[in-house]
């Protein structure tokens, strides 16, 4: 696993600067850090996947179209190429209040051009005008994977935005979370954060960003089997057009056994270069893909 890189990297680095295991970063910590980025950027994926999906079709959002089941189009996206989207409108839906079910089945896998395989469903159930304040979307999965990593749980997102704006906002919660990787082993994980989305300039939202605002958390349990919190201190940016989204700009504090451990994502670079500080002692690295 790849994973492995980054804390054989994060030992050389350490072994030069830091003695004792309370002030320095070991493996495990290295691979629980390695691994919270990586499901993080994951689950934030499948939400990105579900917006793109919802906006692709006008009917799904505004009314009631010909068709109650239509299979939609997406363009613009790599990572939809081989991918179909089934977009089924409620009975009782209204242009005033949409609802409805949005399928998003990438098959035995598909390649987007950033080299991310997918496979499997993303289900969809929406409720309300995706920017319209107190509108839903409650994501699960059915034998879903990303990069033979497989994810489930409930991800719902609510539009807690005081107005229809231009950066609506979002609560997103993860109950449930669950990530299987290659190796056999599972992550848990819960998560309470807000989320501002930036709406830039092109039509396809490809130059967007995403932003998890000060105060988000999450916790859980890693495949190592150890406890862990995490605390956004500084709001922490992502870039659509970075391909899959790794945080690129930010600050927060994972805290694992008691120790804790300040991650830094740098400048807004698409790099996923992350400098990493316990107590005094401070190192940048590059986190792999997975």
């Amino acid at each position: 696993m790849k994973l492995q890189k980054i804390a054989l990297a994060t030992l050389f680095a350490l072994s030069v600067v830091a003695c004792s295991e309370e002030d320095r970063i070991t493996l495990k910590d290295a691979q629980d850090i390695s691994e919270d980025a990586l499901t993080d950027s994951y689950y934030e994926d499948a939400d990105d996947l579900s917006t793109v999906a919802l906006e692709a079709d006008d009917n799904a959002e505004g009314g009631l179209g010909a068709a109650r089941t239509k299979t939609v189009i997406v363009v613009d996206d790599s990572r939809f190429e081989c991918a179909t989207v089934t977009v089924t409108i409620a009975e009782d839906s209204q242009p005033s209040n949409p609802k409805g079910n949005i399928e998003i089945d990438f098959g035995t896998g598909c390649t987007d051009n950033n080299g991310n395989v997918r496979s499997g469903i993303i289900n969809v159930a929406y409720e309300g005008r995706r920017f319209q304040p107190g509108s839903t979307a409650v994501l699960t999965t059915d034998n879903y994977f990303i990069n033979s990593v497989k994810l489930e749980g409930t991800r719902t997102l609510t539009n807690v935005t005081e107005s229809n704006t231009t950066s609506p906002k979002f609560n997103v919660t993860l109950v449930g979370g669950k990530a299987t990787f290659p190796d056999g082993r599972v992550a848990n994980r819960e998560v309470d954060i807000t989320r501002e989305w930036f709406r830039n300039s092109t039509p396809t939202y490809t130059d967007d960003e995403l932003r998890i605002l000060e105060g988000s958390t999450a916790s859980g349990v890693t495949r190592n089997g150890r406890n862990y919190t995490m605390v956004v201190e500084e709001t922490i940016v992502f870039k659509r057009n970075c391909g899959v989204r790794f945080p690129v700009d930010g600050v927060k504090v994972f805290t694992v056994e008691s120790k804790p451990i300040t991650i830094n994502y740098g400048d807004g670079e698409c790099d996923r270069s992350v400098t990493y500080t316990v107590g005094d002692n401070t190192f940048t690295t590059n986190v792999p893909r997975n």
